[in-house]
């Protein structure tokens, strides 16, 4: 793992997170407890959040670019056991909460080795892993609860499709759940930071620099540089990379012919899926199909999963007729941390399976692709 200050192995990785699970035990964080991080993208940020999991807990991210009324909504509705941040950023969390805090930078007691006879709690599939806030553009966030199994799942699909390497530079750029990705690996994570990744030359300077193999980015990203940065410049910045996954936002045809012209050799994914099941459809931008709308299709759905398109009536729809999905998958979230009515309200039983209901409007393509 290698930021801007300097790098460590998996090994001393493995260590840190072991030292710091075994504080976070002996503080009383133990199964299906949220435990908040509230960091900037960095090793630390990293460590905190493998710890946490490891000591049974539940790594839920503070993004710091969150206003302060907003972060203290996430904090009282979650109410997690201890939140990890730095003495800088202290001050942002509400003191009225009574929250544990853990400042990493100046707290040293959790960098001894736990005792010989701790024992971290057994983790199972179905544990909760991680509670993902949206930014809650409602003014009420909702705090969405993924288990260990549904974020395996979604990893195992990008893996299952990339047909990339084991080892190799892989850059954590705009997710949070990007950490994931490089552990299935055995990957080497190149953490870039916000202002390196908006100063368009610095970040194709770090990719070419950092032989970089594998982004994930968004279409307004890629968008910026090509409309900021020379062709030439591209070209001989990202023709080492060896695959791209492009989500997030919706990908237009023309975006999509810029990317193929312009990175002849990489592998260009198309990465579809949502806050509450992250991994849904995928497919190679070279064999993409462009639709009459001017975006490009995601891509034809996994065989695990059972996605129904519903019209207004809740009739379900024809194949390239345009409906409401709704989707049963093994990478689907819980449910939503203490919104029982919103929970109930987001599922629908159909043919007596439980499916949830994405509010995304979709059409099956003759072919199968969504």
């Amino acid at each position: 793992m290698v930021d801007q200050t300097n790098s460590i192995t998996y090994q001393k990785l493995d260590r840190l997170t072991d030292n710091l699970a075994g504080y976070l035990h002996k503080q009383g964080v133990t199964l299906n407890q949220p435990v908040g991080v509230l960091l900037e993208k960095s090793q630390d940020f990293i460590i905190a959040s493998l710890a946490i999991m490891k000591a049974g807990g539940v790594f839920m991210p503070l993004e710091l670019k969150y206003p302060d009324a907003l972060l203290a909504k996430m904090v009282a509705d979650a109410k997690p056991s201890l939140i990890i941040t730095k003495s800088q950023y202290s001050s942002r969390i509400n003191s009225e909460l009574s929250i544990q805090i853990l400042p990493i930078d100046r707290e040293n007691n959790w960098n001894s080795p736990p005792t010989l006879n701790l024992e971290l709690p057994s983790i199972a599939p179905e544990n909760i892993a991680n509670i993902i806030y949206t930014s809650g553009s409602t003014g009420e966030p909702k705090g969405i609860i993924l288990s260990h199994q549904a974020i395996i799942a979604g990893e195992l699909r990008r893996e299952q499709v990339s047909l990339s390497k084991s080892g190799y530079p892989i850059a954590y750029v705009l997710f949070q759940w990007e950490i994931y990705r490089p552990w299935i690996k055995g990957s080497t994570t190149y953490i870039i930071p916000d202002e390196i990744i908006y100063d368009h030359q610095l970040f194709l300077d770090f990719i070419y620099q950092n032989k970089i193999k594998e982004i994930t980015i968004s279409p307004s990203l890629i968008q910026s540089i090509f409309n900021t940065v020379v062709v030439d410049c591209i070209i001989s910045k990202l023709s080492g990379l060896e695959v791209i996954w492009v989500t997030g936002e919706a990908l237009t045809k023309q975006l999509k012919s810029k990317l193929i012209d312009r990175l002849p050799s990489t592998r260009l994914l198309n990465f579809y899926g949502i806050n509450e099941c992250f991994t849904i459809a995928i497919d190679n931008l070279r064999e993409i199909e462009d639709l009459p709308s001017g975006f490009c299709a995601v891509g034809i759905p996994f065989e695990d999963d059972e996605i129904i398109l519903l019209d207004q009536n809740g009739q379900q729809v024809t194949p390239g007729n345009e409906g409401e999905m709704y989707i049963r998958s093994p990478c689907m979230f819980r449910e939503y941390l203490n919104k029982p009515k919103l929970t109930a309200d987001s599922f629908v039983d159909i043919n007596g399976n439980r499916f949830f209901r994405t509010g995304d409007l979709a059409a099956i393509l003759p072919n199968g692709k969504l």
